[in-house]
């Protein structure tokens, strides 16, 4: 505790003369004084100050701290502490002061060789300052290496694009007309030492495959399940070095019919399954198709959420299952028609999402018809997911589109400022999920609770070839908007670069083309893009123990940075050190969550409307340039990504008994740390029956690099060597 210096021994004059003249003593130590912040309670009547000292020198040294309170120019309060530092060590010290006022509070310490001669070892330094004490110089035993990050494009798993109900070598691209190509068809033979076996022509290299599967091909019969189906989709995942996204689709409707039914037979035959609710078509006109069989029966409730769980308890936590959809009611499951549907069979298909899985996570639909108006958005999945103390990222479809219906639909930019579609677009709806999520989770914003994930506006070759905007009616033509042929003449509606600074801007980890091309001239910025998707961790600082005994621990202390716009979401990946030479090897796990290792701040670029169409009646944005030739969409400034914070791990590893002297090097990775079934059969053949697909946690060190590090000097087998470590 820090003791009172009486004011008679201490006047404010002589202590503001102590504190601003002096010489400096104790050769023997190099102290330092590092404030970290403080604050001010007026209610308990203190003030709290939190401070570092640091001897950096070899030898040690006793010091007096003494901190002064001011009030105004006044002196309130001067107190001591009687400090010893050995070399190469710091003491974080906090002072409590009795304040009689919350304002015009300053402190300023010091260290003094003793209360006795009172020679100063520091200057006098002002407290309350933000800045942040360096680590002090590594003790004799210790070494320590900086790095620096690369640019290189790293496939790594969770991230960047997706392929679309298929997998990477699978060859061609899924068409966009429905139905015509599910993953029941695709169980070609695979060879993974073919030059092109993991390649997709036209399309990003990636580490995640999204697929949609369809409730009756997974329960034909009520209670007996398809799951050779799900193995044999999570097997094909592994495979070709991909994670499986999955949504379960109810049915998929055509723009004007016919339906197309992939409810289970027993489903379909509930009475009074296909009764709608009166006011389907009151509706904007819509739901006329988003709905094929009542969503608010209570028999299809019952059988759905036994489901969910069915799948939940079997698959919940597998290492190749990347998240799964929250799919409640609706055309293609994606929630239309939301706001017809009952609450209480709203919530029991949520909890049975959110109550069994527990470690694979959950994506809702930000995009559903909840969020179209502020009345309501009670119903939007999104929201009510968090209100019910669930975990969930979210995803939506038509990013990218900056008109494709006509002026009156912008998902990129809002809906502005056409006052009847005024929160119709994406900005509204990512700012109003960010906010209620702040409220219910503690401050973190939705993209911290679970994945973002988008799917493109049609394709991406649309966007490139289209530049009009102007899109043929077969497309849900009956959708009320503006005519399609009197959008902005001749104008590309598809900024390119306004669409990437969007995604990051709203901390996606992967984005879904339909498995289509890419233009070509848009391959470069494409790969650029792919850099920022989801995490990008890098190794800042690593410092060690560069010689011990077989009795001495292996002290690691190491500083990370995540260069991406969003953290991992999945538990299962840890930070592994290891020290290797001829004669073995030694693998050492962290118990540090890299979950939590958050990126820095998106900054976003100024957006602009800068078109204007008197056809529509509407008022421009005040930003509006009438000289400006051409009406469209500008990035007038390119976002900013904010350097992430220094995330620390610092471990002391016991050497094992029987390790043989010697130098090894020291390497690190993040591995996946379950292993594999093996049970699973390696490339080709179906799985057998009852085979458990639950896998287990590694307890031995044959683990794998899992994550690329954004780091020079990988081995052929993924580790990174960043020293070495003699053992005496």
């Amino acid at each position: 505790m820090f003791k009172k210096i009486a004011t008679l021994l201490f006047s404010a004059l002589s202590l503001s003369v102590l504190f601003a003249v002096g010489s400096l003593g104790a050769e023997s130590a190099d102290f330092r004084i590092y404030g970290e912040g403080g604050n001010c309670d007026p209610e308990s009547g203190t003030a709290v100050t939190v401070f570092t000292v640091a001897n950096s020198a070899d030898g040690g040294a006793d010091a007096v701290a003494i901190v002064a309170t001011y009030i105004g120019g006044g002196l309130l309060t001067a107190e001591y502490r009687a400090i010893s530092l050995n070399g190469h060590s710091s003491e974080m010290i906090s002072v409590e002061t009795q304040i009689p006022t919350d304002g015009g509070i300053t402190q300023k310490i010091m260290l003094w060789e003793g209360l006795d001669t009172m020679k100063p070892l520091t200057d006098a330094k002002d407290l309350l300052l933000d800045d942040t004490p360096p680590p002090p110089t590594p003790p004799p035993n210790m070494t320590s290496r900086t790095f620096e990050p690369t640019d290189e494009l790293l496939i790594n798993p969770h991230i960047g694009f997706t392929t679309f109900q298929t997998f990477n070598g699978q060859g061609g691209v899924y068409s966009r007309v429905f139905n015509d190509y599910w993953p029941e068809t695709i169980f070609s033979d695979f060879d993974p030492e073919a030059e092109d076996a993991f390649s997709n022509p036209g399309h990003p290299d990636t580490s995640v495959a999204y697929v949609r599967l369809h409730w009756r091909s997974l329960e034909p019969e009520m209670g007996q399940y398809n799951w050779d189906l799900m193995d044999r989709m999570l097997r094909l995942a592994e495979q070709r070095h991909q994670t499986f996204m999955l949504r379960i689709m109810f049915y998929t409707l055509g723009p004007t019919g016919p339906s197309y039914s992939n409810l289970p037979d027993y489903i379909m035959a509930i009475p009074g399954i296909t009764d709608m609710p009166p006011e389907r078509n009151d509706i904007d006109g819509w739901y006329d198709w988003m709905w094929e069989v009542n969503h608010n029966n209570e028999e299809f409730t019952e059988h759905y959420t036994r489901f969910i769980k069915a799948l939940a308890e079997r698959y919940d936590g597998h290492r190749y299952l990347d998240s799964v959809d929250i799919a409640v009611c609706g055309n293609c499951s994606e929630n239309l028609g939301i706001l017809l549907m009952d609450d209480d069979k709203i919530d029991a298909v949520i909890h049975a999402y959110i109550d069994y899985f527990k470690v694979t996570p959950l994506i809702t639909f930000l995009s559903d018809e909840g969020r179209a108006k502020p009345e309501n958005i009670t119903k939007n999945v999104a929201i009510r997911v968090m209100e019910m103390g669930g975990k969930a990222g979210y995803r939506a479809d038509s990013f990218g589109d900056m008109g494709g219906y006509g002026l009156n639909w912008n998902y990129m930019m809002g809906a502005w400022p056409f006052p009847d579609k005024a929160i119709f677009g994406y900005p509204w709806m990512v700012n109003l999920f960010n906010e209620r999520s702040r409220a219910l989770n503690g401050g973190k914003e939705a993209w911290q609770m679970g994945t973002v994930s988008f799917e493109a506006g049609w394709h991406m070759q649309d966007w490139y070839d289209e530049p009009s905007g102007i899109k043929p009616p077969f497309h849900f033509g009956q959708i009320p908007s503006v005519p399609l042929d009197i959008a902005l003449n001749g104008q590309h509606r598809w900024d390119l670069d306004l669409i990437i600074d969007r995604s990051y801007e709203w901390n996606t980890s992967t984005f879904h083309n339909k498995s289509n091309v890419i233009p070509e001239p848009w391959l470069e910025k494409v790969e650029e893009w792919q850099k920022g998707l989801g995490y990008r961790f890098s190794l800042s600082k690593i410092e060690y123990t560069e010689e011990l005994t077989g009795r001495d621990k292996l002290t690691i202390n190491s500083t990370w940075h995540n260069l991406g716009v969003a953290p991992i979401y999945h538990p299962w990946y840890v930070v592994a050190y290891r020290i290797k030479n001829a004669g073995g090897e030694y693998v050492f796990i962290s118990e540090t969550d890299i979950r939590e290792w958050m990126p820095g701040e998106w900054i976003r670029g100024t957006f602009k409307w800068n078109g204007y169409n008197p056809d529509f009646n509407i008022v421009p944005n005040p930003n509006y340039d009438p000289d400006r030739s051409a009406g469209k969409f500008t990035l007038t400034e390119p976002g900013e990504l904010l350097p992430s914070p220094d995330w620390n791990d610092a471990n002391s590893f016991v050497l094992p008994a029987d390790i043989i002297n010697g130098t090894y090097d020291l390497q690190v990775a993040i591995v996946n740390a379950f292993e594999k079934n093996p049970d699973y059969p390696e490339y080709g053949g179906a799985v057998p029956n009852g085979t458990p697909v639950t896998l287990r946690i590694a307890d031995d060190a044959d683990m794998e690099p899992a994550i690329r590090l954004a780091n020079e000097g990988r081995e052929d087998d993924g580790w990174i060597t960043v020293g070495e470590v003699t053992v005496r």
